[in-house]
């Protein structure tokens, strides 16, 4: 008897109501809070823990920079269906850069390459088996100088967008 091998499938990041793709997430300084980003995923291996990771950078500014964000938490999933429970990406407010633009990339696997702390960031986002990588990528505009309604303060936070504008990437919508 023969058994057919399980095709992998990569993880996927979902879209939501709450952080939907291509539009910008807003996010004021001024409330003393940090930014939660729900993250949901779809992943037909059932048997995969899945491990969140993400990239913050502002770059193009005076102040260009990066952070990396590693959680404990993994996605766990209901009643063995392939859309796990949703979890909460959290970004300190100090990781993002008042009155600018800053580039949110999320990387979702079952086994990254190297550890999360391990030196050498250009392998931050390198999953252990090339295919079994999901991402998404958002854009933060950090409110705090009011680009609504002073001039000067849009222009800012629009030119820092240009130069840190996301990479296109593979999205699934799910009602």
């Amino acid at each position: 008897m023969e058994f057919e091998e399980e095709a992998n499938v990569p993880p996927v990041v979902l879209d939501s109501a709450e952080f939907p793709f291509g539009l910008p997430i807003e996010f004021d300084r001024r409330v003393p809070q940090d930014l939660r980003v729900r993250v949901r995923v779809r992943d037909e291996n059932l048997d995969d823990q899945l491990e969140i990771r993400a990239r913050v950078s502002v770059e193009g500014s005076d102040q260009s920079r990066s952070f990396l964000i590693c959680q404990e938490d993994r996605f766990r999933f209901p009643n063995g269906t392939p859309i796990r429970d949703p979890l909460d990406l959290v970004l300190n407010q100090t990781q993002i850069m008042p009155g600018a633009c800053s580039q949110l990339k999320l990387f979702v696997s079952s086994r990254f390459l190297r550890e999360c702390d391990d030196p050498d960031e250009r392998f931050f986002d390198q999953p252990l088996d090339r295919e079994d990588i999901g991402s998404a990528a958002y854009s933060i505009w950090e409110m705090s100088g009011d680009p609504l309604t002073n001039l000067t303060s849009a222009q800012a936070l629009l030119n820092s967008c240009e130069t840190n504008a996301p990479q296109p990437s593979i999205t699934t919508t799910v009602p």
